[in-house]
């Protein structure tokens, strides 16, 4: 998970992680595309963030197929 704080324990790392992602979820009404361009810190509707948000739901869709 990418935080804004430097954490040297992975498990609270992904804790914090969660709980950002999850309130940016609570924000866009549970629209995770809209989330991960949140979370990355980009405004929901700037490209780049919509590129990104795509690559990584891309991602999930074919980690999911394996």
């Amino acid at each position: 998970m990418q935080i804004p704080w430097k954490i040297p324990y992975p498990d609270v790392n992904v804790l914090i992680g969660a709980k950002i992602f999850t309130d940016k979820l609570r924000q866009t009404n549970g629209d995770y595309r809209k989330a991960l361009v949140l979370y990355k810190g980009w405004a929901i509707d700037h490209p780049e963030g919509n590129r990104q948000a795509d690559k990584v739901i891309n991602l999930a869709r074919k980690l999911k197929e394996t």
